[in-house]
């Protein structure tokens, strides 16, 4: 409690209604004798400043001291406001020029809305006002239709109306369409919107954003004030057409994948009953395991058991393996707090069976597509094979075997928590098997999608006529680059300028292509073609709207034909040299504002991409001959360069295609499940792993009748947000003066450090950890 007068500093008293007994904290502030202010023990005889009150660094300036109990005072925080004072002698001011706040000064939640400029809101009726003004609104509320064809101009000013700040508006598939037509509504900065369902907006005014095509998450246009986005906003998070890209190369642009081996001695040897097990029992009889390996064996082990070695997941990481020895049924497994998939199979067949089992639920099971041709292929049957999982994110995996996907992405509801070989006993089976040479490849790119259609578009460079283009950039992404082609079509046609190859593909459908490669410019040259700008935007554009992965070719800067000529060369009549360098750097400006603004476009320079004559003008000596054989003539390249060049593109190509893993998990409130001794949320304190897969909190907790002495277990964390080791985290508490923290095991177990009776909060303040 806390004075509201002047009081005599010995003896049990009444202070601001509240009957003091021994041992009691009072605040005194309000003393004859400045110099007697204070934090001071009750007592029966004669009171002293608190143990933890009596110099000048524990009163120092800004110090404050939260009082729980009293009818004027009560639940008020004040604050101390004397620079280093000497303890009995300088006047201490507490109050600070009526900075204390009163009972009556306060807001309670039902005030909120009355915007007094006289009254402060409390804590909690600030959190009860907001939660009661940020919950989502949805299109539905609104009369939103997403059949394509009914006006939706209306609904949108109705829902911009209606929102207040902070509000999201989420859009509801109604239709199978699920496209929202605007009829004169182009500019859609008012709301935040949450599209998870996947929606199109479409009108006269509205940029086809293609929200289906999008990552997974939440969409929101928001306004950034670039003047390069039509209508100034842009997309979160960004399509895969419109992903920010590196900037800077290092090692792991050339070679991003590091191999780890995975040391098994630390491996969680566990079981669970089969088909309906819920439980895993840890160490079982009959497990055993090295550095190196892990085994079982099958005379010891139950019957109707899966057995498994398991080890943490981490994002970014495959995850390889192989099993030998006895034992007819194997497989791998992911888990998670709510259940576990695997993947298994036996060498009597090639089929692979794919389960997904959730605890207290049940199980559902598919057969997998066989990689194999006939039965002879045994390396390919799922016991004998090196068997990998690719962790994509904390919620995404795919499993795969010989380094061949086995299923598609697959997502759990909860974060992925470890993964495993795991082994079933058969009756009667005896002997032992094995899982051993287990390692991660980090950091690697996530695989690129098979079944690539490549356009590739031009002139003379780009077309077909001359050896080694453009077989040689199919070559190299499937020898090279381990991508498969499915189908190359070029459209290139030697003299063609850019404005008849943007016609063409203005007449042609690109649905279904996935990547496109091309090199104009050369022409336009020649030509002085005044709308090559232009065009080179409409050409990227057409591409970009359509959802396909640009590589553009820079040409070099050719000689003209009477050079090549007049050095006893063949030439081609390649006149205007001198505005080359204008017309290539168009393309590289139009490339980098496309780029710059999230399009999925790259550049190869093709002038470095070949051998450094080319890159020298293609010089000739002074007998009259080329100085190499390494050029056709004077503007197309030998097959030496083109195969340098398809390289290059090809590489860049790998460089758009392959997305980055996304190893974050979104923010997400912290479940009461997490809570222990009645520890419990106060505002919205939420849970995330970022892009390094660094586990996060965040956020203010308390208690209002649970225990608040040091060491009090607040939470348990699930297995997914557990430390690699034993933290210590500071926080942030009420109790004055007191270095507060959080302490948290490697099994998730976090206690409080700071806390007690009077102080009965703890601000998370972004902890976190490996």
């Amino acid at each position: 409690m806390a004075t509201t007068v002047n009081i005599a500093l010995h003896g049990l008293q009444t202070i601001d209604g509240v009957a003091t007994a021994v041992g009691d904290r009072v605040l005194v502030k309000n003393q004859a004798t400045a110099s007697e202010n204070g934090i001071y023990t009750a007592s029966d005889g004669q009171w002293y400043r608190a143990a933890d009150a009596r110099s000048a660094r524990t009163l120092q300036k800004g110090t404050t001291a939260f009082v729980q109990d009293g009818a004027s005072n009560g639940e008020i925080t004040f604050r101390f406001n004397t620079m280093d004072p000497v303890i009995g002698t300088d006047a201490i001011d507490i109050t600070g020029d009526g900075d204390a706040l009163l009972r009556a000064d306060l807001l309670d939640e039902d005030d909120m809305a009355s915007d007094s400029d006289s009254k402060v809101p409390t804590q909690q009726s600030v959190k009860t006002y907001v939660d009661g003004k940020v919950s989502p609104r949805y299109t539905t509320e609104f009369g939103f239709v997403d059949d394509g064809i009914t006006n939706n101009d209306a609904a949108w000013n109705l829902a911009v109306a209606s929102l207040t700040q902070g509000q999201i508006l989420v859009t509801v598939k109604q239709h199978a369409t699920h496209n929202y037509k605007f009829f004169a509504v182009g500019d859609f900065t008012a709301l935040a919107i949450d599209a998870t369902s996947g929606p199109t907006f479409t009108g006269d005014f509205v940029y086809n954003y293609g929200t289906t095509n999008i990552k997974a998450g939440n969409l929101k246009l928001l306004n950034t004030g670039a003047t390069s986005w039509k209508r100034g906003f842009d997309i979160v998070p960004k399509p895969d057409n419109r992903r920010p890209k590196e900037t800077f190369l290092h090692a792991q642009n050339f070679d991003p994948a590091a191999v780890v081996p995975i040391d098994l001695s630390n491996a969680s040897l566990e079981r669970i009953a089969w088909p309906a097990g819920d439980t895993w029992a840890v160490g079982p009889a009959g497990a055993m395991q090295t550095a190196t390996q892990a085994s079982f064996d099958l005379g010891t082990i139950a019957t109707a058991f899966w057995y498994g070695a398991f080890v943490p997941a981490k994002s970014g990481g495959e995850y390889k393996a192989c099993w030998h020895g006895n034992g007819t049924t194997r497989g791998i497994m992911v888990r998670t707090e709510a259940g576990y998939r695997i993947a298994y199979g036996t060498t009597l067949a090639e089929a692979v069976t794919y389960t997904t089992r959730t605890y207290g639920v049940g199980s559902s099971s598919a057969s997998l597509p066989s990689v194999m041709n006939n039965d002879n292929q045994d390396g390919y049957r799922l016991p004998n094979a090196t068997l990998g999982v690719r962790i994509i994110s904390p919620t995404k995996f795919c499993f795969t075997l010989n380094g061949i996907d086995i299923t598609t992405q697959q997502t759990t509801a909860s974060p992925i928590v470890d993964v495993g070989m795991v082994v079933f006993q058969n009756p009667g089976e005896t002997g032992s098997v094995v899982t051993d040479n287990w390692v991660r490849v980090d950091n690697g790119p996530a695989p690129v999608p098979n079944g690539q259609r490549i356009l590739i578009f031009g002139d003379s460079i780009t077309d077909g006529v001359n050896p080694g283009w453009p077989e040689w950039l199919a070559w190299f992404l499937q020898g090279s680059c381990g991508l498969q082609v499915d189908y190359v079509n070029n459209i290139a046609v030697a003299g063609q300028t850019a404005e008849q190859q943007d016609t063409i593909m203005a007449g042609m459908s690109l649905s279904g292509y996935t990547l496109a490669i091309g090199m104009v410019g050369t022409n336009n040259i020649q030509g002085q073609t005044a709308s090559f700008p232009t065009v080179m935007q409409s050409i990227i554009n057409r591409l970009a709207n359509a959802f396909i992965p640009l590589v553009v070719a820079v040409p070099p800067l050719f000689y003209n034909r009477a050079d090549a000529v007049r050095n006893g060369a063949v030439g081609q009549n390649s006149v205007n040299g001198g505005f080359g360098s204008y017309y290539r750097n168009v393309i590289m400006k139009t490339i980098a504002d496309k780029a710059a603004q999230g399009y999925l476009v790259g550049m190869v320079e093709a002038a470095q991409a070949m051998t450094p004559a080319l890159a020298y003008h293609l010089a000739w000596n002074a007998t009259g001959m080329m100085q190499t054989g390494a050029v056709f003539d004077n503007i197309h390249p030998d097959m030496q360069n083109r195969i340098a060049f398809a390289f290059a593109l090809a590489r860049k190509a790998m460089a758009l295609l392959a997305p980055p893993y996304d190893k974050s998990l979104p923010f997400t409130a912290i479940p009461a499940s997490w809570y222990r001794n009645s520890w419990q949320a106060l505002t919205t304190p939420v849970f995330w792993l970022d892009a390094t897969g660094r586990k996060h909190l965040d956020g203010i907790i308390n208690t209002a009748a649970g225990p608040t002495a040091d060491g009090t277990q607040v939470l348990q964390l699930p297995k997914y947000m557990w430390p690699q080791r034993a933290q210590w985290q500071p926080v942030i508490t009420q109790k004055a003066n007191v270095q507060s923290w959080l302490d948290v095991t490697t099994a998730g177990v976090a206690t409080a450090y700071g806390v007690d009776a009077t102080n009965k909060f703890i601000r998370l303040g972004d902890v976190n950890w490996d």
